[in-house]
Parts: C-alpha cells; sequence; structure tokens
C-alpha cells in the first residue's frame, strides 16, 4: 500500500498554526538583499494533516521496538529505554575536564574492560574505538602489530613487488630476518570474477591473516574459504 508524501497532502493556503498579529513577519525581520526572490515550496497542511501524516510514518517503521533486527551491529540490538536516558547523564563529559569530576565515568570503563578482559581471557582492551568499523580496523592494526612482532608478513600498499626491510627485530619474536612486506602480487589468486576492493581485500584474502573475514563479494556458487582461492 503506497504512503502519500507531505507534499500530495499539501493544500494551498493550508495553515497548521496562526500566529497573533504581535508576531511580525517574517519578511519584516530579514535585509531585502537577503531574501528569496521566489518562496520555498514547502507542503502547506493544516495541524490534524500534519500529526496523522507523522504517525503513519512512524507505524512504517521497522527496528527494535517493532519486531526482530538481524543486522548484528551493536547499534541494532535492543537497549533498555532507561540507558537511554542515562547516556544523556554523561553527554557533557570532556576529556580534559579535572579527573576527580569524572570519577562515576572512569568507574564504569574501568569496571566495563575487567569485565571484557575476563570474558575474552585477554590481558588488556581498549576502549578508544568509536564505532564498530571503528573497532574493526582497530582490529586488523592490532592483527598486523601482532604479525611484525613475530616477524611475519605485513600488507602495504606498494607498486606491485615484494620487498624486505631490515628493522630492529623484537625480543618477543625472537627473529632476526626483519619485517617483510608483501604485495598483492604475492598473494593468492582471486577468483576470475572477483574485483579486489583495495589492498583491505587481499588482506582478507591472505592465509596468514585468519582474523578478517572476506571483504569482496563472491559469484554465485563460488565457495572461498580461509587461504584459499
Amino acid at each position: 500500500m503506497s504512503f502519500p508524501l507531505i507534499f500530495e497532502r499539501s493544500r494551498k493556503g493550508r495553515r497548521g498554526l496562526k500566529l497573533v498579529k504581535a508576531v511580525p513577519k517574517a519578511e519584516d525581520l530579514i535585509p531585502k538583499e537577503h531574501q528569496r526572490e521566489v518562496p520555498p515550496r514547502l507542503p502547506e497542511v493544516d495541524e490534524l494533516t500534519l500529526v496523522r501524516h507523522y504517525t503513519g510514518l512512524s507505524r512504517r517503521q521497522v527496528g527494535v521496538d517493532t519486531t526482530f533486527y538481524p543486522l548484528g551491529s551493536c547499534t541494532m540490538k535492543y537497549n533498555p529505554k532507561l540507558h537511554e536516558e542515562a547516556a544523556r547523564l554523561f553527554a557533557d563529559l570532556h576529556p580534559y575536564q579535572d579527573p576527580r569530576t569524572a570519577q562515576g565515568a572512569l568507574r564504569l570503563m574501568w569496571e566495563l574492560g575487567e569485565y571484557l578482559k575476563a570474558l575474552t581471557g585477554m590481558d588488556a582492551i581498549t576502549l578508544e574505538p568509536a564505532a564498530g568499523a571503528h573497532g574493526e580496523l582497530t582490529g586488523i592494526f592490532s592483527k598486523g602489530t601482532h604479525s611484525a612482532a613475530k616477524g611475519r608478513g605485513v600488507l602495504l600498499r606498494s607498486a606491485g613487488r615484494t620487498s624486505t626491510t631490515r628493522t630492529p627485530s623484537s625480543k618477543r619474536a625472537g627473529s632476526s630476518s626483519g619485517r617483510t612486506f608483501r604485495t598483492p602480487s604475492r598473494l593468492p589468486r582471486l577468483p576470475p570474477s572477483v574485483q579486489p576492493q583495495g589492498p583491505f581485500a587481499y588482506l582478507c584474502h591472505s592465509p596468514w591473516s585468519s582474523p578478517a573475514a572476506s571483504c569482496y563479494p563472491l559469484p554465485p556458487g563460488a565457495r572461498c574459504r580461509r587461504g584459499e582461492t
């Protein structure tokens, strides 16, 4: 069933609000040189039509309040309404304010970090990423740093050749070979019908970066397992 646009509901001359005479007109408040030559094309509706229009739109929305929303992102999971109210209490925090005035927020972040470490078995965590994609990028950088510390390859954009650069070896890695910078020309071949979306696609396809997932579309019927084409 189609839903009419607000412009389709518009009727010339209709108004949802009538101001008292004491309120000056807009054209009397704006200098002539800044006024439009042609009035803006805005919908003209009465108040009841406006209320019914937006109420009707709200009933057409699909989200966590109305149904299952299987996108998987943190923003797509249902959050108790109380959390939305509580989040406003943190809205005015500033990174440079006196820590003594932010003890509640600091305690919340510290306890969250302890919970995450206990759940994942990690030695440390970071709350620096500000969004899902930011967190994924942080994970890739962390994996790259770990691989470099172990003396493994690190993917970099280049002219398509492989080079080896000597760097101080990590004591933890116990390697004296330095870092190996691999480029797409030396990585596994992609399926012919797949167009890689930049070096990140190769990183995801590489067998030595197992935490990453496939980030390019595969043709119908094609199968791509870790480290294979």
